[in-house]
This record gives structure tokens, sequence and C-alpha cells, in this order.
């Protein structure tokens, strides 16, 4: 049976100190350690108040062994309101552990969406996760924590050792933010650090597209 698994996500905050000048897209890599027939994105505006004008969204799957590239533009013209979420439409591929995806994010305007993080050094705004339709459900792992975990000194070795290890049937990701806390909310002055661990929680893990259930003290991975 198909389903849809997650194979990048992370953690949304307000963007309202980040530096976003005379720009209005960004570009970002994920990697796919799965194999499957499509892809999806899902979009998610926690901070903004105001709508937020998204023009249109490219996506392009690289296969390293096959060079294929296959550019195709997944959303076109769309807004997406305060605390709401949406789906693009479905891109038909072939994915492989070593398929990396590259997106292209441009909004109507200029002026900086306040919802997003950074990724790898770059900034991700208003996009939430990227998913593929498998035919076996994998497991997926999503790392939670605060600075530690979202500057990937940890998480990036482990995740590069699970997907050398398991090739199509583990994904991870981290949903960190730099700052955060998990029984209160930031300041008002210094929101960008997120809302409560607890209060983030369910959008930022529980609501993650085939997520596992694990526990902190033991994770059950398939054999080779």
């Amino acid at each position: 049976m198909e389903k849809w698994s997650t194979v990048w996500s992370y953690a949304q905050r307000s963007t309202e100190y980040t530096r976003w000048e005379k720009q209005n897209h960004f570009k970002i890599n994920v990697r796919s350690n799965l194999y499957g027939s499509a892809i999806r994105l899902k979009y998610s505006n926690m901070y903004n108040r105001e709508r937020i004008a998204v023009k249109e969204v490219f996506l392009c799957a690289v296969n390293l062994q096959k060079y294929e590239n296959n550019l195709v533009r997944i959303s076109e013209a769309f807004d997406i309101s305060y605390k709401e979420s949406k789906y693009s439409g479905i891109f038909s591929c072939d994915v492989t552990p070593d398929t990396t995806l590259e997106i292209q994010m441009v909004f109507a305007t200029y002026k900086n969406p306040l919802t997003g993080n950074t990724f790898n050094g770059y900034l991700a705004m208003v996009l939430q996760s990227v998913e593929v339709l498998t035919d076996e459900k994998p497991v997926t792992l999503a790392c939670f924590g605060d600075s530690i975990t979202h500057q990937g000194m940890w998480t990036e070795p482990m995740i590069r050792r699970l997907y050398q290890r398991y090739p199509g049937k583990v994904t991870a990701f981290e949903v960190g933010i730099n700052g955060n806390r998990l029984l209160r909310d930031s300041p008002e002055y210094a929101n960008t650090l997120g809302v409560s661990g607890l209060h983030r929680f369910e959008h930022d893990v529980l609501d993650i597209c085939g997520i596992t259930p694990v526990s902190y003290t033991h994770l059950t991975l398939p054999t080779t």
C-alpha cells in the first residue's frame, strides 16, 4: 500500500529579525533516502499574521546516478493565511536514496515573510516539509530540540550514518530552534526563538506525515 513519507521537515519560527534584503525567493537542496514514485511539498504559516502571497514554486529532482534533471513548477500563485497549512501539487518521478531535491520558492513581494527558519545556512520560508510517495513505510525520525539539535553537530553525522547503513528504509531530519525552551514560550521581545517545545510539538513533530513513534531510550531500526 502506497504511503506518503516525510524526507525533510523543519521547525518554523518568527523571522522578524532575519536578514531579508532585496530578495523575493530562496533555494535549498534536500536529500531523499527513500525509494518512491512522487513528491509533494507542504507549506505552513505559523507566525505571519498577514496572508503571505506566493508567486510560484519550482522543484528539480536530480538523480546522482542517472544525471537526469526534472524541473517542474509544482505550485502556481497562492496565498497562505496565519496558522494555515497547504499542500502543493504532486510531482510524479522516480526517487531513490541518491536523489537530491532542489526547491525554489518565489514570493509575490520583497517583504520578509515572518514564518521560516534556517537550513544548512540558508533561509527556508513558509516551506514546512517534503514528502515522497513510498511503497513501504520507513522509520521516520524527527530530532526535536534547541540549538544543540538545530546546529547539526550530532544530528548530521547521525543522519549520514543512518542513510549509509539503511538506504531506502530510514528518513530523518532535525526540528530544533536555537534558544528554544521546553516549558515556556520565548519572551515577546525574543519571539524569534519560537514558542515552547510543548506548544510546538504537535505542529513540528506529530503533524509530520509518516512520523514513527520513538522513545528516547530505544529506536528500533529495520534489519539490512
